[in-house]
């Protein structure tokens, strides 16, 4: 026989009714965004190679925000809003690195192969620990022996890590990631490596790098406050009283305004700027769409927070 929740910390259909006026309108709306972009994506992936540009860092940080939100809306859908969280900033970390990547036409090929050589060195770095042989797998080896979780898990054929290790140095040995990689050793401080945008202006964090792009009032009230869920030290989200044992706060629900404005928001600015650096011609053709599908929609959702 299976166990029944304790109604006052989980009660999905009491969840979803508290926010069904909003659901109505957020649900079509954020599908609406996604199933556009996932057309969009498609024709930015062609232009992109028609014109042989590096292009796998902003449209994969699309192809992010479009997962991500997808995942958001599904979550929202059963009103399971403190999870979404997490996606939340993962789809703001995600838009942001796109304004700064196509802050500038003239630093956008630079920018992309900084972003790609930090990939291709994080990649190395996680094969690497995989080689028993190497001092740095050596290491994780015995790491892993420790780990009463994994130590019994086989290491990955040798094979194929050695496969995969040389894919990534044939790529970085090559102009113009190897010149961006050596950038990166210059770089090199007791701290270790800096981002990819720290090597080239952006900040030296992603605080900064937000205050670049003009997105730094966001930091506190909001991207701050989501770290808290992200690393699970935020203590309102157990309890709505820090003084009274009997207050706990439900698994499901919230304010699940703020979340739709906030992705909405995120992903209707993203595809603003990936449509005007890769389709520029189609921009009063996406204007037509938004005020047909979207912008009634939006004003619904405007008038529920009056």
């Amino acid at each position: 026989m299976s166990t029944d929740p304790f109604p006052a910390l989980l009660n999905p259909d009491f969840a979803k009714a508290e926010i069904r006026d909003i659901l109505v309108i957020v649900d079509p709306l954020l599908n609406e965004f996604i199933n556009y972009g996932t057309w969009l994506l498609r024709r930015c992936y062609d232009e992109a190679v028609r014109r042989n540009q590096i292009y796998f860092p902003v449209l994969s940080l699309y192809h992010h925000i479009l997962e991500s939100v997808d995942g958001v809306r599904i979550l929202v859908g059963q009103a399971a809003l403190s999870a979404s969280i997490p996606l939340m900033r993962s789809t703001f970390e995600a838009s942001v690195a796109i304004e700064y990547l196509l802050e500038d036409e003239k630093s956008y090929t630079e920018r992309s192969v900084a972003w790609m050589t930090e990939y291709y060195r994080e990649k190395m770095r996680i094969i690497e620990r995989l080689n028993p042989s190497t001092p740095k797998g050596t290491a994780y080896n015995q790491a892993k022996q420790r780990d009463l979780w994994i130590n019994d898990v086989e290491m990955p054929d040798q094979s194929i890590v050695q496969g995969n290790l040389d894919y990534f140095q044939k790529k970085i040995s090559e102009s113009p990631y190897k010149e961006m990689n050596d950038l990166f050793e210059s770089a090199k401080t007791k701290k270790g490596y800096p981002r990819w945008y720290e090597l080239l202006g952006g900040g030296q964090n992603f605080r900064s790098l937000m205050e670049r792009v003009g997105r730094d009032g966001q930091y506190d009230p909001f991207y701050g406050l989501w770290s808290g869920k992200i690393h699970a030290s935020d203590v309102s989200m157990f309890s709505f009283s820090m003084t009274d044992e009997e207050n706990l706060r439900p698994l499901r629900g919230g304010n699940s305004i703020i979340i739709a404005m906030h992705v909405v928001s995120m992903i209707s600015w993203s595809t603003t700027l990936i449509l005007r650096h890769f389709r520029k011609g189609e921009r009063e053709v996406f204007g037509e769409w938004y005020i047909k599908n979207i912008h009634p929609l939006t004003v619904q959702l405007r008038n529920i927070t009056e």
